[in-house]
């Protein structure tokens, strides 16, 4: 028994610390960028050694590497110290590369590590690099009209100058934030925080259970250990639960019949746009493309529920699909916040090469391109 324990903790031990992904490289030396950003002014000060950032709606922080001797293309890792940050706000790592843009969302925790990977290993490829930090408008809801979010540096590493323990700890500790759709709220496939958790276990129980078979220990032993990997897996997520509990209580004021009467009028406004996509012989069907331009809030996304009956998508910006080719003959639904482009068509007779305004009054403009 004394044996079996030994050998399971010991192997515990090497599962979660050592490092599958080694590999060899060269000595780098962090750059630490802190220096080196720029923003709009009074919008970040420092006080103490602390950065702090004020942001309103949302907030640009350049990275000018201008006069930087090292390559950042050889690094994998972006470490943020002190992140003092809001559940209500998403910050991401954006740069281009040949005028593709990149976007790694950052690790939501005190010491933050993002992995990341330039898609290059020339520098001079590399362009308009910044931080975005976002104050999320998912449902629309509560927000404070001034979000502070605060730092004390930040700079670029790679994993093989880090204790492989302490980025992994860090990570599986991070705040992984809740989505919300049109009716229900989730958390992101594509957010894989405690993958190499549940590796490492994995591991761990099969060499468990064949020390279990070698020794011909006591079953309990054995039940005790699956306990000991359960009360790990549980303690991270349970923390993280405790986290989006607090993001959902800070996302709604505690009067939230608003969003019932956002429903109401999505629903009348899906009505009128439907008379008046019939009146223009625009019938839901697979070859007619409807997009609403706006973004991905909750009433834009009880909208596209109520316009489903159409081939519907919903799209930020208006620019960026005017100018691709697979967007051509296609009707967009201009409404609420990004009613402004009705406007900005008429006024850049440019973009009238692009598309005709079809319809258009007081709240719903509609556009079709050519």
């Amino acid at each position: 028994m004394s044996t079996y324990w030994l050998l399971s903790i010991l192997i515990l031990t090497l599962c979660l610390t050592l490092n599958f992904d080694s590999n060899k490289h060269p000595k780098l030396e962090p750059i630490d960028v802190t220096n080196l950003i720029k923003v709009q002014p009074k919008f970040l000060y420092r006080r103490n050694n602390t950065f702090y950032a004020l942001v309103v709606g949302q907030l640009r922080i350049d990275i000018k590497l201008d006069g930087v001797a090292q390559d950042i293309t050889q690094y994998n890792l972006f470490v943020v110290n002190d992140l003092a940050y809001k559940t209500d706000t998403k910050i991401s790592l954006n740069w281009k590369v040949n005028d593709k843009s990149f976007q790694v969302p950052l690790t939501l925790s005190t010491k933050s590590y993002t992995p990341i990977n330039f898609q290059t290993k020339n520098i001079n490829e590399v362009s308009d690099l910044h931080l975005m930090i976002i104050q999320d408008s998912t449902f629309g809801t509560d927000h404070s009209f001034q979000d502070e979010i605060k730092f004390k540096s930040i700079s670029f590493n790679h994993t093989d100058n880090q204790e492989t323990f302490a980025i992994d700890t860090n990570n599986w500790l991070a705040f992984n934030p809740i989505n919300f759709g049109s009716v229900n709220s989730y958390t992101t496939h594509t957010s894989m925080i405690y993958q190499s958790l549940i590796l490492r276990l994995s591991i761990w129980m099969m060499v468990t259970v064949l020390l279990f078979l070698i020794l011909k220990i006591s079953k309990k032993h054995l039940l005790f250990s699956f306990l000991i990997g359960w009360f790990i897996t549980a303690f991270f997520y349970l923390n993280n639960r405790f986290h989006q509990n607090l993001q959902l209580n800070n996302s709604f004021p505690e009067e939230t019949s608003f969003l019932n009467l956002t429903d109401k009028v999505m629903y009348h406004s899906a009505k009128k746009i439907k008379s008046a996509l019939s009146d223009m012989n625009i019938a839901p069907t697979i070859e007619q493309k409807i997009v609403i331009i706006g973004p991905s809030d909750f009433s834009n996304q009880r909208l596209l529920t109520y316009l489903n009956e159409y081939n519907v998508a919903l799209k930020i910006q208006m620019q960026e699909v005017l100018s691709t080719v697979k967007y051509q003959n296609t009707t967009y639904l201009l409404i609420n916040g990004s009613f402004f482009y009705c406007d900005y068509i008429r006024k850049y007779p440019e973009y009238m090469k692009l598309a005709e305004i079809i319809h258009s009054d007081s709240n719903l403009c509609i556009i079709k391109s050519k």
